[in-house]
């Protein structure tokens, strides 16, 4: 009888840890993680607070690139407006920067 039990329980042992080998991972979510898990010391707060800063730099900078082209663009237009209605190019700088 106990060498029935422990022959079924070796058998349960050999066939869940075989079929551990063989068993799919968890599919992912399909979403990017929210973030990065590091552990926290002094230095890595500061080159995360650094990344941050630069982030924030490449944003502004690409902002500001965004909105210059958009004004370059509005005086294009406004200078194309006033050649369709006169049938003159504008060659005043007071014209062009109105």
């Amino acid at each position: 009888m106990k060498a029935s039990v422990w022959g079924a329980a070796a058998t349960a042992i050999l066939i869940l840890s075989g079929g551990a080998a063989y068993a799919e991972e968890a599919a992912p979510t399909g979403k990017a993680p929210d973030g990065y898990i590091f552990p926290v010391n002094k230095k890595t707060a500061e080159t995360f607070y650094e990344m941050k800063e630069q982030r924030l730099k490449a944003a502004q900078e690409q902002k500001a690139k965004e909105e210059e082209k958009q004004r370059e663009k509005e005086k294009k237009a406004k200078a194309d407006k006033i050649q369709r209605k006169t049938g003159r190019t504008a060659s005043s700088w007071q014209v062009k920067n109105r």
